[in-house]
């Protein structure tokens, strides 16, 4: 099943590992590892689980208290990659008081991508004593986990623009700025010709000679004596300098604007 939200940050996933006969075993296992659990919501499918694992002491005898108590994330399934901040608290159950006790919020930043590959989120060292031992020797854990994706970024004007000039049908011209790598770069005439007016005038009489081409490509005159100054321009447009492009805008029309 898959949660669909506005906004992922508003679900918090709490997952509870009980551990059999825990006192009864921990002297003989080397490892312990919780079944996968799974978190699937807004296009984020992915798997985790819980381990508990054990320093060793200088002769390398495990030492069996304080545990490690590791988050890992198993597997992932996402369209586009995209950063998002996890934030996760280990607890552990008090038998004595009913009560959960927590640790600390642990805060970390992951790339969520397509893999296969396990990657361990963080760690905590956990004691472990008797009032969180039943008389059956268990103990029970758990994990509460938050993501928080970047919303603002993902759902970002510049963003999104960029998304649809990945397609070649988005894209109707290149601008062309020139130098050693002659780098096109696939634009849409109607907005870079509502930021200059300079681009505005020199994509127009090419739409009146040829009606036809799908794209339209537009080099001079600023390919000739002006191919840094439009980098700059471009690279000012692409961060949003916007006193940078005004900059440019005025020089640009100094040099081709008739008075």
């Amino acid at each position: 099943m898959e949660l669909l939200v506005p906004t992922v940050s508003d679900i918090v996933f709490k997952y509870t590992w009980p551990i059999k006969r825990y006192m009864k075993v921990v002297g003989k296992k080397t490892s312990f590892d919780s079944s996968p659990f799974s978190i699937n919501i807004n296009g984020i499918q992915s798997e985790w689980n819980l381990s508990i694992r054990f320093w060793k002491g200088p002769q390398g005898k495990k030492i069996t208290n304080p545990v490690v108590l590791c988050l890992n994330m198993l597997n992932c399934s996402i369209a586009e990659i995209e950063q998002a901040r996890v934030r996760f608290q280990f607890g552990i159950y008090n038998v004595d008081t009913i009560h959960w006790e927590f640790c600390h919020v642990n805060r970390t930043i992951l790339a969520l991508k397509t893999t296969g590959d396990i990657f361990s989120l963080g760690y905590r060292d956990l004691c472990i004593v008797d009032r969180h031992v039943n008389k059956s020797g268990d103990i029970t854990v758990m994990v509460k986990i938050q993501i928080i994706q970047n919303e603002i970024e993902r759902h970002n004007l510049s963003q999104d623009m960029a998304h649809t000039l990945r397609h070649p049908r988005a894209a109707d011209a290149r601008l062309s700025c020139g130098g050693m790598n002659n780098t096109e770069i696939p634009v849409q005439s109607g907005i870079i010709g509502a930021r200059s007016s300079t681009l505005a005038a020199m994509i127009e009489p090419i739409r009146k000679v040829d009606n036809t081409d799908e794209t339209c490509e537009f080099t001079d005159p600023l390919k000739i004596n002006m191919e840094d100054k439009l980098d700059r321009v471009v690279e000012a447009y692409a961060i949003g300098e916007t006193s940078q492009i005004s900059n440019g805008q005025d020089e640009l029309d100094r040099k081709y604007i008739p008075k």
